[in-house]
C-alpha cells in the first residue's frame, strides 16, 4: 500500500550541499600520506584502491570510523597508528580551509546559494513546504558543521531539524537519525520519504519501511547523473535514483505516494 509522505529526511553533504565536494579526494590524499608516512609497505596502486573502498563503504557514518579504519590499516600493515581522534584532527584541518573558503564566498556574496547546492534543491524544498512536509536533515558530519553550512546556504529554515554527528557518540548513525526523525514527527515509517547520495541513507531508509531516494549528482562534473553513485545507491536498495532536484514531478510522485518510474 502506498501513502502520501509526510516527513522527509536528507542528508546533507551531496545531497543538498555541495559545500564539501571533493572531501572524497581530501581524504584519500590525508590518508595515502599517513599509510606512506607510517613504514607501511605496499605499492601506492594497491593502497589507493584500498583507500577508496573505505572511504566509500563508510560514506554517510561518522568521520571518526573512517579515522579509526585508517589508524586499524597503519597497525594492520606493520606501521605504528595515532589515535584515531589525531587523525580526524588533522583531516578536519584540511577539509576546514576548502569549507571556510566557500562559506566566506557566500557571506561575501562572490558565490551564490545556487551555485553551492545540488541543482534544484531550493525549490525542491518550497514544494515540500506547501505539501505540509516535514524536513529533516540528518549527517555523518559534525552536527555543530552542518548546521552553520545550511545556515550560510540559506536553507536551515526549511527544516524542523538539522542534525549530525556528536563527538564521542558512535551509536549515532543514519539509523538512530532516523529514528530520532521518526519519533520527534510522530510519523511511521510507511510516511517517511528519504534522499541521499551514500548507501547507508538508502539503507537506514529501507530498514525503517520509508521509501528511499537515491541523488547521484555528479559533484565532479557539476552536472549530471554519476553512473558509478547511481549503481552503488540501486544496490543499496534505492527506490528510486534520480541525478538532482530538477526531476520534480517525478519526486513529486513519490511525495505524494504514487508508483515512481524504476530509477
Amino acid at each position: 500500500m502506498n501513502y502520501p509522505r509526510s516527513v522527509a529526511f536528507f542528508d546533507f553533504d551531496g545531497t543538498l550541499s555541495r559545500i564539501r565536494s571533493g572531501w572524497q579526494r581530501v581524504m584519500a590524499d590525508h590518508m595515502l600520506e599517513v599509510l606512506l608516512g607510517r613504514g607501511v609497505a605496499a605499492a601506492q596502486p594497491v593502497l589507493s584502491a584500498c583507500v577508496a573502498d573505505a572511504i566509500e563503504g563508510l560514506s554517510g557514518r561518522p568521520t571518526i570510523l573512517q579515522m579509526e579504519w585508517l589508524a586499524a590499516e597503519v597497525e594492520r600493515r606493520g606501521g605504528r597508528a595515532l589515535p584515531a581522534a589525531d587523525y580526524k584532527a588533522q583531516f578536519a584541518e584540511r577539509i576546514d580551509k576548502r569549507v571556510d573558503a566557500r562559506v566566506q564566498a557566500l557571506q561575501s556574496g562572490s558565490a551564490q546559494p545556487a551555485d553551492l547546492l545540488v541543482p534544484g534543491a531550493t525549490e525542491f524544498l518550497a514544494l515540500l513546504r506547501q505539501r505540509n512536509v516535514q524536513c529533516y536533515i540528518g549527517s555523518g558530519s559534525d552536527e555543530a558543521a552542518v548546521r552553520a553550512e545550511a545556515q550560510a546556504l540559506g536553507i536551515s529554515g526549511a527544516f524542523a531539524g538539522i542534525y549530525g554527528a556528536w563527538p564521542g557518540d558512535l551509536q549515532r548513525d543514519k539509523h538512530a537519525l532516523v529514528a530520532q526523525v521518526l519519533a520527534e514527527s510522530g510519523c511511521r515509517g510507511a510516511q517517511l520519504v528519504g534522499f541521499g547520495d551514500g548507501a547507508i541513507d538508502m539503507q537506514a531508509v529501507c530498514a525503517a519501511g520509508g521509501f528511499a531516494i537515491g541523488v547521484a549528482f555528479d559533484e565532479l562534473a557539476g552536472a549530471g547523473l554519476d553512473a558509478a553513485k547511481q549503481a552503488r545507491l540501486q544496490a543499496a536498495g534505492a527506490h528510486l535514483v534520480v541525478a538532482d532536484y530538477a526531476a520534480r514531478a517525478l519526486l513529486l510522485q513519490a511525495i505524494d505516494g504514487q508508483p515512481a518510474s524504476p530509477s
